[in-house]
């Protein structure tokens, strides 16, 4: 479970560093994070921790099908979830994108893997608590929205802002097919422990065939706009050169590091693991995001009623990890 809310951490932290960049376009830095979290890192952890692993994909065609095209769903919904966060914000990104992950992630798992647990004491903490977590993310989505407003109202950008909230819509139904598809690779982590993986790691055999998929949608996005704005010399640049590089890298960094430990924390929860971890890895998230959109600057105009309803929505997403939480079977 600690392996589970940390990835939440990073994952909610993952995008102070792209918001720190100064110079770059949103293209520059969103193809660089996307070839460093989406490829570069989960080949490298996957082809060390996971012996033999192109033979763990044999006799499991029919879970690394599922595994690309969930791959290639969700890389839209990572892309959009991006262009959001340029739109309306961290703080309202977070909440919808995130909100919806958790509930989709969890009851998708849930229906078609465990439609028994259901009626079953976890299956009920897991209801419960993405009820309870869906109830935070309005009240947090509501928080954000009345700041996004009140910025509109001065600048005029409101079909940026509706627009954003759309992407943030489209983003929150796509990205829970990571989850989907880490679901149905199970056959692969078997065939990667039979190759003498460490259980916690085999869940790389499927991340990097997941996130593959993804990396090819996002990046190959950030290339056409690379060069539709003539962006490509922004990489040389002389403001903060450097920093914009490293924090580039880190955000990809934070990003992939949360899935590879949300990965061996589900494993270790049991066979409701994606049920149950992913909307407490999102909930924590969505916390983390808020409060590192505080940090950033992000809230420093908004009024006490918003301030008030963000608090409230997260201290009500905390309650949902703890309801799902209690649902995990003890040993």
């Amino acid at each position: 479970m600690i392996l589970v809310v940390f990835a939440g951490v990073l994952n909610g932290a993952f995008l102070l560093p792209v918001r720190l960049t100064r110079g770059w376009k949103w293209e520059n830095t969103w193809a660089v994070y996307s070839l460093v979290a989406m490829l570069l890192v989960p080949w490298a952890a996957a082809l060390l921790t996971i012996p033999h692993l192109f033979a763990a994909y044999g006799g499991a065609a029919g879970a690394v099908s599922i595994a690309i095209a969930c791959g290639a769903g969700w890389g839209v919904g990572s892309l959009l979830y991006g262009v959001a966060a340029r739109m309306v914000g961290m703080a309202l990104t977070y909440a919808i994108v995130l909100g919806l992950t958790s509930a989709v992630g969890a009851l998708i798992p849930l229906l078609l893997l465990h439609p028994a647990e259901i009626h079953s004491p976890p299956g009920h903490a897991v209801l419960a608590g993405v009820a309870v977590s869906m109830l935070g993310i309005v009240i947090c989505a509501k928080a954000g929205g009345a700041s996004s407003a009140k910025q509109d109202a001065r600048t005029g950008a409101a079909r940026t802002y509706w627009l954003g909230v759309v992407a943030c819509v489209g983003s929150g139904l796509l990205s829970p097919l990571i989850n989907v598809g880490f679901a149905f690779g199970a056959p692969v982590m078997k065939n990667a422990i039979a190759q003498g993986a460490y259980p916690a790691f085999s869940a790389n055999a499927v991340w990097v065939v997941v996130l593959t998929a993804g990396c090819l949608v996002n990046t190959g996005y950030c290339l056409f706009v690379l060069k539709q704005n003539r962006s490509w010399g922004v990489f040389h640049t002389r403001e903060q050169r450097g920093m914009n590089w490293t924090y580039a890298v880190g955000a990809g960094f934070l990003w992939v590091g949360a899935y590879f430990f949300y990965g061996a924390g589900a494993n270790r929860i049991g066979d409701m693991g994606a049920a149950i971890a992913w909307p407490i890895a999102t909930s924590v998230a969505i916390v983390v995001g808020n409060l590192t959109a505080i940090a950033s600057g992000e809230w420093k105009d908004r009024g006490r009623k918003a301030s008030a309803l963000l608090f409230t929505g997260v201290a009500m997403l905390v309650a949902s990890v703890w309801i799902i939480a209690a649902g995990v079977p003890r040993p």
